[in-house]
């Protein structure tokens, strides 16, 4: 929803719930039918409208709107009964963000640690190698091969 557009902008720009049991033709904004804004492309009659804001803490979320094709279906009930939806859907939501951003924090400790093995399995492999006899042997020609290069080109 755009906030300065329809019932729905309406409740997301106050964050509080909008009950219009009976929507006018010209809810959606100048020029625009509430039609248009609330189903696009759609020939449903929208005439009632409830919606009511997501909102954890001050910080809104989304917002969770009913709509009905006939005039008055929505009530101050229906409007409590959503708030107390909405209220647990915003602590379910919540909950679950927190989930994901420890998960994605444990997902970046155990990268982190995976380089960290990596890394020191890679050291002690090079350890490995290079404490080979082989490796000495390979280490002492290079150094007489420079020496000898060395030599001619003095």
């Amino acid at each position: 929803y755009r906030i300065d557009t329809g019932p729905g902008g309406l409740t997301i720009a106050n964050k509080a719930p909008v009950l219009i049991p009976v929507l006018p033709d010209d809810a959606g904004g100048p020029g625009r039918s509430s039609r248009d804004t609330l189903v696009p492309g759609s020939d449903v009659k929208i005439r009632s409208f409830l919606g009511v804001p997501l909102l954890i803490s001050d910080h809104l979320i989304g917002a969770l709107t009913l709509v009905h094709r006939d005039p008055g279906h929505f009530t101050e009930t229906d409007k409590r009964q959503l708030s107390k939806l909405t209220a647990q859907a915003s602590i379910a939501i919540e909950n679950a963000i927190q989930v994901r951003e420890r998960e994605n924090a444990l997902k970046q400790q155990i990268r982190q640690l995976q380089i960290e093995i990596d890394e020191t399995k890679k050291a002690r492999q090079v350890e490995e190698i290079v404490d080979t006899e082989y490796f000495q042997k390979l280490k002492e020609r290079a150094m007489k091969m420079r020496k000898e290069a060395k030599d001619r080109d003095s």
